[in-house]
């Protein structure tokens, strides 16, 4: 039978951690929202001006810079946040470092040693694995990039999937500065996305794209009439 004098105990004892915890990050400049349900297993480290919302959970080393927000329902393991960026609700970084000025979610994952330049935006249901992002990068919408390298200024367009695994390995997609990748686009690798290249949106690469060309690798549409049934 369960003891709840000492459940209660624990709960208090607990509670009284939380509260100096908020106390001490509070006295730095931090704004805590809720620090009842602020979840530190690891070490937190703030910067003047963060902001951390309710329902965040941190492990690991977890360093947040000056002006930095962490939404609702965050988790963050082992990682950097840098200044004024702004990670969004139920975002899930692990092993991750974000320059200043960013924008990463709502919804989105980052694992695996990524590193994000500073003022790129991260969209909603995007998930990175061991990408770096150059500066001024934009992932916005439902994408899954992974052992990729994106120089400056790249576009990554909604759908779009890196096919990083070749049965026995994983493999590296370059984007070099400037390359825009339309929507619903798959990316083969090993590949090179030239500088300044444009993707057309539904395309399938299989080959390096060079500097400034267009690529479009999809079949050509035909609109047939259905016969009809007797």
């Amino acid at each position: 039978m369960m003891d709840l004098s000492k459940l209660e105990e624990s709960s208090n004892r607990l509670d009284l951690q939380k509260l100096k915890l908020a106390n001490a990050l509070i006295a730095k400049g931090v704004i805590v929202d809720d620090w009842r349900t602020l979840e530190v297993a690891g070490e937190l480290v703030c910067e003047q001006g963060v902001r951390i919302r309710s329902h965040v959970v941190i492990e690991g080393r977890v360093t947040l810079r000056a002006g930095a927000t962490v939404g609702p329902y965050c988790y963050l393991d082992s990682s950097e946040i840098g200044t004024n960026s702004d990670i969004r609700a139920f975002s899930v970084l692990e092993n991750v470092v974000v320059g200043a000025d960013c924008r990463v979610g709502p919804y989105a994952r980052l694992r695996d040693k990524c590193e994000i330049g500073s003022g790129t935006s991260i969209g909603n249901f995007v998930e990175l694995k061991a990408v770096q992002v150059g500066q001024s990068g934009r992932i916005n919408h439902h994408t899954f990039l992974g052992d990729a390298l994106l120089e400056e200024n790249v576009t990554i367009g909604a759908g779009v999937i890196t096919c990083n695994y070749d049965g026995t390995k994983s493999v590296e997609t370059t984007f070099r500065a400037g390359a825009f990748v339309g929507c619903g686009t798959q990316l083969v690798a090993p590949l090179c996305i030239g500088t300044d290249a444009i993707i057309g949106a539904g395309s399938t690469i299989t080959e390096d794209v060079p500097d400034r060309q267009l690529a479009i690798a999809r079949a050509r549409q035909q609109n047939l009439t259905p016969s009809k049934k007797k």
